[in-house]
């Protein structure tokens, strides 16, 4: 495990798939020591499979935060463009 991805703050969901990543991880070593493959391949199936359902969950999230930027990005453009005409027509009437 990745020390820095452990201090991540990590959602509910998140924090339920990656626990149960963790557990297959430990199941995987345990059957890896006992030399028990067929346990190993069970277990890295389900671990992957976790992988898979936490990284849909942290690219939903960040298409979500995403969207919300850019929403916020376009309405300070719009506003920006205002300003600028605001200030083209101000100073035009004052010359």
């Amino acid at each position: 495990m990745d020390k820095l991805y452990l201090g991540t703050v990590l959602t509910p969901k998140e924090k339920k798939q990656f626990k149960t990543f963790v557990t297959y991880s430990a199941l995987i070593n345990s059957a890896t020591q006992n030399e028990n493959r067929n346990q190993v391949r069970n277990n890295s199936t389900h671990a992957l499979q976790t992988l898979e359902q936490l990284s849909k969950i942290q690219s939903e999230y960040g298409k979500s935060k995403l969207t919300h930027s850019n929403s916020i990005y376009n309405g300070n453009n719009v506003l920006e463009k205002l300003q600028i005409a605001l200030l083209i027509i101000l100073g035009g009437t004052t010359l």
